[in-house]
């Protein structure tokens, strides 16, 4: 977004129609401009790069009752792209009803490979009939494939590495080859195959380090064997299969390595030099600037690598740390923060990336903030919270993004803009203060001049996400907190969780294809204009 000088700007726009009428503000209150050129567009605006969730464990959440509507909510929805989950190939608590992992590999007697599709098969469909790709880890290691005595994680998956690398490329071989007959190459071609989850932490990985532990060769090369074999297998199954790694959870030192190894180093399956990537991924939590200065250092390393330039990048793993279990998570503040980390993806070109992923969970409960849910359960029904919401608003923007002229980068008060054609076009405007969970601060004046228009009347739809629209949180909160909600609470609750209009949709003009709109926006709010011709 570039900035202007306001008053050339007014000038230059001063016959324009203002619609509606600027509202009344103080000498104190801040007025905020913004110029939208239709004519001037940036490139595509795709959904893939934010519109992914993650979660774990990776089956259970599939099965549980209290779980299963969420799936119906994302498909009707159609406001996700990819998912990506831990546990695959893990075996989970034995006698665990609901297990944590898929359960795809054992042996028999003599040693020979088991497979058994099943629960992963009903993950797969799952997210397929909810409009969801995969991002497909292949972690955690069987058990009956597990080399040593098993190290288990939180979730009962073994974090060992394999005790014969033959038979780890052929179940990688196996999974990718059920995946191409029951999905079909031309869809797993549009999934990811993912080696592993944060390898270069103890907690999930064997020789992965603890946190500011220094790493040694010997620490990353067993990862870079696995990674090889899995290559091996997957590209055996389709050479078009995307592969990647290594989910890094942020140690510099290992993801180098890694990526050297990929780049330059001595092939374990083949022999040969260097090893296929298609994607390069690690993780980032924290507040939106500690995750921007974060890709910026990662990205920097990658460009140690010129052969690994064009090479797409994911983070994986994205949102606010969950140290105080902040109620934030569930509020219009949450909503924000997507919104926020989207804009420094599309005009920081130091900070972007090809995806990001928010990982959390489909359903939580009301209590500690959850864990970084997307819908809350009460009253027996799941209701979308507001970090919904804001994917259900930014899956209305159009698909070409457009210039616009306002504020800085570092503004408090930002926009973007998109169109589908010049008869049809979205803005989005956002008030966000990272250090006010509650939005307690001063409501800016938003002005929002569109030019570029190819109609004289269109019908806008003026949608708000804040304390007071699209947020059923805010909403339980003003009756009290009930726990079990009557009936005409739950009704209450429920009409906030969609998305709300700030005013009846009306027709408006746009004279010579230009046209003003004006509005407040509190702290912690967004606003999106959607224009089209009716």
């Amino acid at each position: 977004m570039k900035e202007f000088s306001r008053r050339a700007f007014l000038t230059g726009f001063s016959g324009l129609l203002l619609v509606p009428a600027l509202p009344k503000w103080t000498s104190s209150q801040r007025v905020v401009s913004f110029h939208v050129d239709l004519t001037q567009t940036l490139g595509p605006c795709d959904p893939a790069i934010w519109a992914n969730i993650g979660y774990d464990p990776i089956y259970a959440v599939t099965v549980r009752p209290e779980n299963r509507p969420f799936w119906e909510l994302a498909q009707e929805s159609d406001a996700f792209r990819y998912i990506r989950c831990h546990n695959a190939f893990s075996d989970g608590r034995p006698g665990d009803p609901w297990p944590y992992g898929c359960r795809v590999y054992s042996e028999d007697a003599e040693g020979n490979p088991r497979y058994n599709w099943q629960y992963l098969d009903h993950v797969l469909d799952t997210w397929t009939r909810a409009g969801l790709k995969p991002i497909l880890e292949t972690d955690f290691m069987p058990d009956a494939l597990a080399e040593g005595p098993i190290v288990r994680n939180y979730s009962y998956g073994a974090i060992n590495t394999p005790k014969d690398y033959n038979k780890w490329r052929d179940l990688v071989y196996e999974t990718v080859r059920h995946c191409l007959d029951r999905y079909g190459a031309q869809e797993v071609r549009t999934w990811y195959f993912e080696v592993w989850n944060e390898p270069d932490l103890k907690r999930y990985f064997i020789d992965g380090v603890e946190r500011g532990e220094p790493v040694t060769p010997e620490k990353v090369e067993r990862f870079c064997k696995m990674y090889d074999y899995f290559v091996a297998g997957a590209k055996a199954a389709d050479p078009q299969i995307k592969v990647g790694g290594p989910a890094i959870a942020g140690n510099e030192q290992y993801f180098r390595a890694f990526l050297d190894h990929c780049v330059r180093g001595r092939n374990y399956a083949t022999g040969g030099r260097g090893t296929p990537i298609d994607f390069i991924s690690w993780h980032g939590y924290g507040t939106t600037e500690s995750i921007r200065q974060k890709n910026q250092r990662m990205k920097q390393i990658v460009r140690e690598f010129p052969e690994l330039i064009g090479v797409e990048l994911q983070q994986n793993e994205w949102g606010q740390r969950l140290r105080r279990r902040t109620e934030s998570i569930y509020s219009e503040y949450e909503a924000c923060f997507l919104c926020r980390s989207l804009d420094l993806v599309f005009h920081d070109p130091s900070t972007r990336v090809d995806k990001f992923l928010r990982w959390g969970q489909p359903t939580g409960g009301i209590g500690r903030g959850g864990w970084r849910a997307l819908t809350f359960s009460l009253g027996g029904a799941l209701v979308k919270l507001p970090i919904f919401l804001a994917y259900e608003l930014l899956a209305k923007l159009g698909s070409e993004r457009v210039q616009v002229f306002g504020p800085d980068l570092e503004s408090a008060v930002r926009g973007f803009a998109t169109r589908h054609d010049l008869t049809r076009t979205q803005v989005l405007v956002y008030h966000f203060d990272e250090a006010d969970e509650e939005g307690e601060g001063r409501a800016a004046l938003i002005q929002v001049e569109i030019s570029g228009l190819d109609a004289e009347a269109l019908m806008l739809r003026h949608y708000r996400i804040d304390k007071e629209h699209s947020n059923a949180y805010r909403a339980w909160e003003r009756l009290g907190r009930p726990l079990n909600p009557t009936p005409e609470q739950m009704a209450t609750i429920q009409a906030h969780a969609q998305l709300e209009l700030l005013e009846p949709p009306r027709y408006v003009e746009a004279p010579h294809g230009q046209l003003s709109v004006s509005f407040e926006l509190p702290v912690n709010a967004i606003s999106l204009l959607m224009l089209q011709e009716e």
